[in-house]
């Protein structure tokens, strides 16, 4: 069942929390899970999803049995974690050590405190100290582990290097100018459209003999014709009226209706499909071919319509494969300073300038070694982590008393 979202959040929380009108309020302390002796509650999966919904970089639940989910993966993450520490404090008493120094983490949280710029009270540090020794143990009991893996060898890091050259090639990079001319979009047409169409019908109630019968002399036509005819028509309508705007004797609404005619004209001429985009960017490129970036900078001001304008139509260092396959294709085939012809990708048409390349090289070993030695160790790291806590499950008594699904209920 899928419900609203932020009604969702509202009755995690409220449960995470343990809201109002729960069994007497004691449904928070409910015992869910036994790990050997310990114990483990709805109150401490509700803090620990809290915590993980806090820090949370994956989409969160939206659904109720996806909140189910969250929260049981709380509690199998508090068992790992409890089966990790009750190692190292059964290793602790074997060997009479001392793991915690209590002292040292009194005054770690009291320093966090104090970076953090706020007080805490009584309750608030001796949680913190709790968390803290949580984790201290946590960690010794996987060095425990970890201490038994093999170290990684030197040889193994040469061969990931030679087997993935690909992932440590530094791929190539380019400075790059753009002037770019759009079509005129589908919305632009249709108000073009309409505004020729209203000048054209308030010509035939104009007082004005001259701008009435441009109109008139061509309405019968105009009801018969196709679309393409239709556009003729009115264009030729548009300029027989604009070219009125000049007359000395012209005044009142048939002025005003001249000059709209001349407005709507001009508007039209600034119009253009993508293959006049092309042509004009084709006529700009001959005026800038032999010229210094400078001037590709300041034409690029005067009519790009792209993404860095204001900026001289500098779009900054590009890399392959973010933009269309034929815009990379001429960026990292010209020379720097060189125009490149010009590129039609959907309705808009480029010209590029390249300033500058990196070209791809590939990253030396000594450059990638600790990277790559870093990767290993997280992937054994992680290998030893489920090896050890399988065993840990294996060997521990784990016993449910009641299921996450039961405390949504």
């Amino acid at each position: 069942m899928r419900i609203a979202a932020g009604l969702l959040l509202s009755l995690l929380i409220s449960l995470l929390r343990g809201g109002e009108g729960e069994q007497g309020g004691q449904t928070h302390d409910l015992t869910l899970r036994y790990v050997n002796d310990s114990v483990i509650s709805l109150g401490d999966v509700r803090m620990r999803s809290l915590m993980r919904l806090s820090k949370l970089d994956r989409p969160q639940p939206r659904t109720a049995k996806e909140y189910i989910n969250f929260m049981q993966e709380s509690l199998e993450i508090l068992t790992d974690e409890e089966l990790l520490i009750q190692y190292a404090r059964k290793f602790e008493d074997e060997r009479s050590l001392k793991i915690i120094d209590n002292e040292r983490l009194s005054q770690q949280v009291m320093e966090e405190a104090k970076r953090q710029g706020r007080g805490m009270t009584l309750r608030d540090q001796a949680q913190a100290r709790r968390d803290r020794e949580r984790n201290e143990y946590i960690s010794f009991a996987l060095s425990l582990f970890m201490g038994r893996s093999p170290h990684i060898a030197p040889q193994d890091i040469e061969r990931i290097y030679k087997e993935r050259d690909a992932v440590f090639r530094r791929p190539a990079r380019a400075k790059v100018y753009q002037i770019v001319m759009q079509a005129s979009g589908a919305v632009e047409r249709q108000e073009l459209r309409q505004a020729r169409i209203a000048v054209f019908k308030a010509a035939q109630d104009s007082a004005d003999a001259v701008i009435r019968s441009a109109s008139e002399n061509r309405i019968e036509a105009y009801t018969i014709a196709s679309p393409d005819q239709q556009e003729r028509l009115l264009t030729e309508a548009m300029q027989e009226i604009a070219s009125q705007a000049t007359r000395a004797e012209l005044a009142g609404e048939a002025l005003a209706l001249a000059r709209r005619a001349a407005e709507v004209e001009k508007q039209a001429a600034a119009q253009r499909d993508i293959e006049g985009a092309r042509r004009d960017l084709e006529k700009l490129r001959t005026e800038l071919v032999g010229k210094d970036i400078a001037a590709f900078a300041e034409a690029a001001k005067k009519y790009s319509q792209g993404q860095g304008s204001g900026d001289g139509g500098l779009l900054g260092w590009v890399d392959p494969g973010r933009n269309a396959p034929a815009f990379d294709a001429a960026v990292f085939s010209i020379n720097p300073g060189d125009l490149s012809e010009v590129i039609v990708v959907d309705r808009s048409a480029y010209l590029i300038l390249v300033a500058e390349r990196n070209e791809a090289t590939q990253r030396p070993f000594g450059e990638v070694v600790a990277e790559i030695q870093s990767a290993l160790q997280r992937s054994q790291d992680g290998a030893v982590r489920a090896v050890a806590l399988n065993m840990l499950r294996n060997k521990a008594l784990v016993r449910d008393v009641a299921t996450i699904e039961q405390t949504f209920k």
